[in-house]
């Protein structure tokens, strides 16, 4: 079986750059190393109207198979935008206020800049 995909919707240009500037709401996954979490945090994030999501550091594939099935569709539906690492976030969303959040309990939120 061979399959096609458009590839369009994961874009490192200033296009992309310049369409997540307008979204108001901007979801950022840091190494997310579990092909099913994933795809469960973006079907969560377009639950909440996440207008795009930014994935960082060593994230799994995008395009994994379980990525694709546990995401159910929104994969599809969301804007989605590789970053190489945080600082390249804050410059490119200078006006945006962030909020973090960890699940690492070795990693205290006040660490988190």
């Amino acid at each position: 079986m061979i399959g096609l995909v458009d590839y369009d919707f994961i874009r490192y240009d200033k296009k992309c750059k310049a369409n997540f500037l307008k979204f108001r709401k901007i979801a950022v996954f840091d190494s997310i190393k579990d092909a099913g979490n994933l795809g469960t945090a973006i079907r969560t994030a377009a639950a909440f109207g996440i207008d795009g999501i930014v994935l960082l550091g060593d994230t799994v594939d995008l395009f994994s198979p379980k990525v694709v099935r546990s995401s159910v569709g929104y994969l599809w539906k969301t804007p989605i935008f590789k970053a190489d690492n945080f600082e390249q976030i804050k410059r490119y969303f200078s006006e945006h206020t962030f909020f973090a959040t960890s699940v690492n309990k070795n990693l205290p939120l006040k660490k988190l800049k």
